[in-house]
């Protein structure tokens, strides 16, 4: 058998495209493999985070200055996450952006990799309320992708009830996405299971632990938490190779959950703490509810709209990515943002919302060369920007959406390089 090239290297022959399509191929596959190198430079050390979600002290190693100055600084594409997500702090503000960060958050899909085949696994992203899961001390605690807190319930997890009660050191925690109604814990990743950290784990060992741990704790198997009396239940979200029998199965076959569109991961992924190209999100009419977004009474709106944040020096507006990309030129004349009077002067960090005209199919290269409009201050404290993928994505999908069938031949093109 020959053998394979590395997977930042390979796909790039078939990923097809000129002008702006080809240029948003090669950024995505340059940025995958920055990622990957990153993560690959050194084990992040992210035992400090997962104790503080589990509510326990430092060991004394961590706690020591000198033992954290000699620690490896943390790897992967978003450090200002990991060094979010390390500093203690309660309520307010930095707070919730502390605990903001304590989730993967993946992109949107704007071109197929060119791995797709032999380095993705593909599932269906269930419709639900994204949350972290941690259960400590005989209890678990829900909290939303914000970092709110949204329950507090006894489940089958290990510690977390009384009854599955175990030592002070044993906590776990779970990336899921709930189906309230259901009362239904979709398991999609695993960072933590009695104290054991997975964090620098690739996704398929991840994947396999939340196959059999939850199995094992009998909170994977169907029909075991009623009877055990839990009033929610945890199911694992199945992984298939993304091929294009893969990527077929689902998106086609029945799930037990509404579909929300496919979930990317990267096979060597690690669980990098905030926005990362190894994970994507892929979606279309077919399987989901809300392809383009919408409004909160589920009217599409005319215009796309985003939010993006004012850069330093007050010129440019620009996205959640991290660093953030310049999106729009910001003028301000005579107290007025494209007609629009404002309240106050626009400080630094400024949320604002933008809307896009209509346009022809396709994508010009870059933020900056698409016709923007001020709508207005966004609404919300904390609203977070829009990132450049989503973006991108969006406005795609009003001019030339990225179809199933452009995944499936990204599997087939790599499959025939293999």
């Amino acid at each position: 058998m020959p053998e394979r090239e590395p997977a930042a290297g390979r796909g790039h022959r078939h990923e097809r495209g000129a002008g702006g399509a080809g240029a948003l191929a090669r950024r995505e596959r340059e940025r995958r493999g920055r990622a990957l190198s990153a993560q690959r430079r050194g084990r992040r050390h992210l035992e400090l985070a997962a104790r503080r979600l589990a509510d326990l002290p430092a060991p004394p190693a961590a706690a020591d200055p000198e033992a954290r100055a000699a620690s490896p600084a943390a790897a992967g594409p978003s450090p200002a996450a990991a060094a979010a997500a390390a500093k203690p702090g309660g309520g307010g503000r930095t707070g919730r952006r502390r605990r903001e960060a304590q989730l993967m958050q993946p992109e949107w899909m704007v071109a197929p990799p060119g791995d797709l085949q032999h380095a993705w696994y593909v599932a269906a992203r269930p419709e639900g309320r994204r949350c972290l899961v941690v259960a400590t001390r005989g209890s678990t605690l829900v909290r939303d992708k914000r970092g709110a807190v949204v329950l507090r319930a006894p489940t089958a997890l290990p510690n977390g009830s009384q009854a599955t009660q175990e030592g002070s050191e044993s906590f776990s925690i779970l990336d899921c996405i709930l189906d309230e109604a259901a009362k239904t814990f979709h398991v999609m990743d695993l960072m933590c299971w009695r104290g054991y950290l997975l964090y620098d784990c690739d996704t398929e060992f991840r994947q396999f632990w939340v196959q059999t741990k939850l199995a094992e704790c009998a909170a994977g198997v169907a029909g075991a938490e009623a009877e055990a009396g839990w009033e929610y239940a945890f199911a694992p979200v199945g992984y298939f190779e993304a091929s294009s029998a893969g990527i077929l199965q689902a998106y086609q076959a029945p799930a037990p959950y509404a579909k929300n569109g496919l979930f990317f991961a990267h096979r060597e992924a690690h669980y990098q703490l905030g926005l990362t190209p190894l994970c994507l999100v892929w979606k279309d009419p077919a399987c989901c509810r809300y392809f383009i977004d919408t409004e909160r009474d589920g009217t599409v709106p005319e215009r796309q709209t985003a939010v993006l944040r004012l850069l330093p020096g007050g010129a440019l507006a620009g996205t959640g990515d991290d660093p953030p990309v310049p999106a729009c030129a910001v003028e301000v004349v005579d107290g007025r943002l494209d007609g629009v009077r404002l309240g106050a002067p626009l400080q630094e960090g400024a949320a604002l919302r933008f809307s896009l005209g209509p346009a022809g199919p396709g994508f010009p290269g870059g933020l900056l060369e698409l016709p923007w409009r001020f709508e207005g201050p966004a609404k919300g404290r904390d609203r977070p920007a829009d990132t450049f993928s989503k973006i991108v994505f969006q406005r795609m999908a009003r001019t030339a959406p990225l179809g199933l069938r452009a995944l499936l031949e990204a599997a087939i093109a790599d499959d025939a390089e293999m």
